[in-house]
């Protein structure tokens, strides 16, 4: 590992996973190394990209000495961001995507404000969605800063927000112990669900300091995402739910109210496809672990939990019929 002097300030750990984006990485990683608060330890993470981006890692590295790179065979994202985060040495850790880039003052906004505010154990930007490698990460930026409870902040508005993990800072001491478990996609989802069991507060800072690259290439475009997604957030939430303490009540509220509302997006988008069979043994597996704490939880309102538990008992194409009413006339 590269020796260099620590600069003003604590250090913050910044995890690169890095698969096949060799368009994008140079710069995802020209935005990190230009950041306003420069006491970083950069780990980029090479998950055995096919196309030049392990070769690409190795020259960036070379240019910034607070840089470290990890080769390892594809094992996926989870595996990746695990790789980076036991050689981490950082008090602070954040994650970003390698297609993916952010503003020129978002460490310094994101660790400024867990200093400000040493009760929460992670803070959180906006981000915003685009298309283009060349947003201007130097505009200037009002920094809004607000405590939230966790109780809150999963219910905020934009429901990305709670999942993802690429906007946040998270003290070392919140997460050490914790890593991303092997699900295929939406690793982030079960990461964040686990973090919330342990945290008391975050900081939201309204400002869209992360650029979210949307490309067509990416897991979330392609054809069978909806049913695999749905799949794997509903096995995820019955997971977190079981293990999530007792004593937190509006986090297994939650948890159920999510799980429930999916489980019936899986039977509808399923229905007439090679993943119904599978995906009606799920469903079944999900309610008989759970129905009793369903339909007994009162954070959830009574008729949401009628009504799911009716559509439930009917078939998926009626079931897609009554939902369709619902979103024309509510």
């Amino acid at each position: 590992m590269k020796e260099r002097m620590v600069e003003k300030g604590e250090l913050i750990s910044i995890i690169v996973p890095v698969y096949n984006v060799k368009p994008y990485l140079a710069r995802c990683f020209e935005t990190i190394t230009k950041q306003s608060y420069q006491n970083l330890e950069i780990i980029l993470v090479d998950d055995g990209s096919a196309d030049g981006s392990g070769e690409l890692c190795e020259s960036l590295a070379k240019t910034d000495d607070r840089c470290i790179v990890i080769h390892q065979v594809n094992q996926g994202l989870w595996a990746a961001r695990n790789s980076g985060q036991k050689l981490a040495t950082g008090n602070y850790i954040m994650y970003i995507d390698s297609d993916d880039y952010i503003h020129v003052d978002a460490v310094k906004c994101l660790y400024e404000a867990l200093v400000n505010h040493p009760e929460c154990g992670l803070s959180m930007c906006e981000y915003k969605r685009t298309t283009s490698l060349d947003e201007d990460i130097t505009v200037d930026v009002e920094r809004l800063e607000q405590v939230i409870s966790v109780e809150k902040l999963l219910n905020l508005s934009d429901n990305v927000l709670p999942d993802i993990v690429w906007n946040k800072l998270y003290r070392r001491s919140l997460i050490d112990g914790l890593w991303a478990r092997e699900y295929r996609i939406a690793q982030d989802v079960d990461f964040n669900f686990r973090v919330y069991m342990h945290l008391k507060s975050a900081v939201l800072i309204d400002s869209e300091l992360y650029f979210w690259m949307q490309r067509s290439g990416s897991a979330m475009h392609q054809a069978n995402y909806r049913v695999s997604y749905l799949k794997i957030i509903t096995g995820i939430c019955h997971r977190n739910f079981l293990e999530c303490p007792s004593d937190l009540e509006f986090l297994k509220a939650y948890l159920l109210q999510r799980l429930y509302s999916r489980l019936l997006l899986l039977r509808l988008y399923a229905w007439n496809t090679e993943e119904k069979d599978v995906a009606v043994t799920h469903c079944n597996t999900c309610v008989h672990n759970t129905w009793r704490s369903y339909v007994g939880c009162k954070r959830i309102s009574l008729i949401e939990r009628a009504c799911c538990m009716i559509l439930l008992k009917c078939s998926p194409r009626l079931t897609g019929l009554l939902m369709s009413i619902r979103r024309k006339f509510i």
